[in-house]
């Protein structure tokens, strides 16, 4: 069982600012959420997300927009506090053309795990990421790709891992209200430390793919209402046994924003 839910509160100044010869809105964004995955019998997996964040946001007309995003993330597992994130991700979009848009983001998160199995893993992880998107059919189709640099730098070196993914997708309006996507994505991650048991350093290939769609109702007891279903496929390659792995996973969504 799968059970999520969120509150955003957006506000934004009664007046324009000025960013040079632009005109730009200041806003402030605050978010909370929870999260919680629970399994019928293994409930030493059952894993729970509480998540606050905040932080301001700036848009220049049609141009540029930017956000700064301050972020704490408390984690249990098994119904035991397993750690805490703490992070700051900036981001900017920038207008290309009519239909084009890029996207820029940096994200620094300090990890800080409480369980004594877990001594080592407390960690600080950097990212960089850029993404270009683009409508199509007068906004009928969406299609967007990019790529991730990361690394992360771990008080012991076989947690320490570094490496890069990049991804594609695209989202179809086939309908009065329905949507369908797609999306797929590789990430490569090498790590720095020797893994004890195999006496080699661990390295990874993830791929994972998405298909999906979405249904908004226009009228009924269930108008303004959003359905949705996916199907993910992830492949995990490593030259180390006891990390390698496929998951299959269907996932349907009921849902509303107010």
């Amino acid at each position: 069982m799968v059970g999520q839910a969120g509150l955003t509160h957006t506000w934004l100044s009664p007046s324009p600012v000025r960013v040079g010869q632009s005109t730009a809105r200041f806003g402030w964004v605050s978010q909370a959420g929870l999260y919680y995955k629970g399994y019928n019998q293994e409930h030493d997996y059952d894993l729970g997300v509480v998540t606050l964040a905040t932080g301001p946001t700036l848009i220049v007309g049609s141009a540029w927009r930017g956000n700064i995003n301050l972020q704490v993330d408390h984690l249990t597992f098994g119904g035991d506090t397993l750690g805490v994130y703490t992070s700051l991700s900036p981001s900017v979009s920038a207008r290309m053309g009519i239909n084009g848009e890029i996207t820029g983001d940096l994200q620094w998160v300090r990890r800080d795990f409480k369980r004594s199995i877990d001594v080592g893993r407390d960690s600080n992880y950097r990212s960089f990421g850029l993404a270009y998107g683009h409508l199509f059919n007068r906004g009928q189709l969406a299609v967007q790709a990019g790529g991730r640099w990361f690394d992360e730098s771990a008080d012991t070196a076989r947690f320490s891992n570094d490496g890069y993914e990049y991804f594609v997708g695209a989202r179809l309006r086939a309908w009065n209200g329905g949507d369908l996507f797609a999306r797929a994505a590789w990430r490569r991650a090498r790590f720095d430390g020797v893994e004890p048991l195999f006496n080699a350093a661990r390295r990874e290939t993830e791929r994972r793919v998405e298909l999906g769609a979405s249904h908004t109702f226009q009228t009924g007891w269930l108008e303004k209402w959003q359905f949705s279903g996916t199907v993910t496929n992830v492949h995990n390659k490593a030259n180390l046994s006891l990390y390698g792995y496929d998951r299959d996973t269907v996932q349907i969504t009921l849902g509303r924003g107010f």
